[in-house]
């Protein structure tokens, strides 16, 4: 699971990350899925099963804290 940057305005006080959203794989430079690291494009998919391609460095990995 990764979280995304949200993009456009950022407000002090809302949080600049949503998610989590599932981390399918990398794409290549030719769009096609390749599980290496490739040019860093990451498949991420929502719950709803909708698949998009985005930036590495704008994802991070999702943790959960427990008590």
């Amino acid at each position: 699971m990764v979280k995304m940057k949200k993009l456009g305005k950022k407000k002090a006080l809302t949080s600049s990350w949503e998610g989590p959203y599932q981390f399918v794989g990398y794409v290549d430079g030719n769009g096609d899925i390749d599980f290496d690291e490739g040019n860093r494009l990451c498949i991420i998919q929502d719950v709803d099963e909708h698949q998009w391609e985005q930036s590495f460095r704008d994802s991070h990995i999702y943790r959960v804290l427990y008590d």
